[in-house]
C-alpha cells in the first residue's frame, strides 16, 4: 500500500476542492465530504504505516525538470516516524472532522468553514 502513499494528501484537496466550488449546494452533506475523503486517507496511511513498521522506510521519486544536465526529482519518504505521525494525524484529523460537523451544525456559514478545515491539517502531512 506504500505504492499508493502519495494519494493521502490528495483526497482532502479534492475535498477542499469540491467544498468551495460546491459547498453551499451541498448543504449539511459538505462535511461528510471531508469525512469520507479524511476516511480514505485513513484507509491509505494505516496500511502504508504497517508496511514501513515492517521494512523499515520506504521513499519513491519521480523526475520532475531538468535542466541542461541536471536533474531535479520530487518523492518523498516513509521512515518509522514519519508513517506513524501520518496514521496519526490522519485519523485524529477525521475524528475532529466529525465533531466539527456537529458542533457548526446550523450554523449561517457552515459550507465556508468546511472548504478551509482539510487546509488546517493538510500541511501537518508535509512536514
Amino acid at each position: 500500500m506504500t505504492d499508493f502513499a502519495y494519494l493521502i494528501p490528495v483526497f482532502p484537496l479534492i475535498a477542499f476542492a469540491i467544498n468551495l466550488f460546491f459547498g453551499h449546494r451541498l448543504g449539511g452533506f459538505s462535511g461528510w465530504i471531508s469525512v469520507l475523503t479524511s476516511i480514505a486517507s485513513s484507509a491509505i496511511a494505516l496500511p502504508a504505516a504497517w508496511a514501513v513498521a515492517q521494512d523499515g522506510q520506504y521513499s519513491r521519486e519521480w523526475l520532475w525538470l531538468t535542466l541542461g544536465n541536471y536533474d531535479l526529482n520530487f518523492g518523498y519518504l516513509l521512515d518509522p516516524l514519519s508513517a506513524t505521525l501520518l496514521f496519526v494525524v490522519t485519523v485524529i484529523g477525521t475524528l475532529i472532522q466529525v465533531y466539527s460537523i456537529g458542533y457548526m451544525h446550523g450554523e449561517k456559514y457552515y459550507h465556508r468553514f468546511l472548504p478551509m478545515f482539510p487546509c488546517l491539517w493538510q500541511p501537518c502531512w508535509l512536514w
